[in-house]
């Protein structure tokens, strides 16, 4: 269960990290050309406190997978 989990945060990052790349870039090119981008900029600040809360998650799950199998581990090396 925890497998699946941790499977789907992974995806979560991965295609967060995609957005907020987007994001940035949308952000650099309306700069560029001049236009106001404060809007853009406080989308590029939610998205990347969205894909940090993710990568939390992430890690969390990596955690509780490391720390569930310790038992098996010492239970199979006996």
């Amino acid at each position: 269960m925890i497998q699946q989990h941790l499977a789907q945060a992974e995806g979560h990052v991965a295609k967060g990290r995609q957005i907020v790349a987007r994001q940035e870039r949308l952000v650099a090119d309306l700069h560029m050309h001049g236009h106001d981008t404060t809007d853009a900029c406080k989308v590029l600040d939610t998205l990347a406190d969205a894909l940090t809360i993710h990568e939390a998650d992430v890690q969390r799950l990596r955690d509780e997978l490391k720390a569930a199998s310790r038992p098996l581990a010492s239970l199979t090396s006996r």
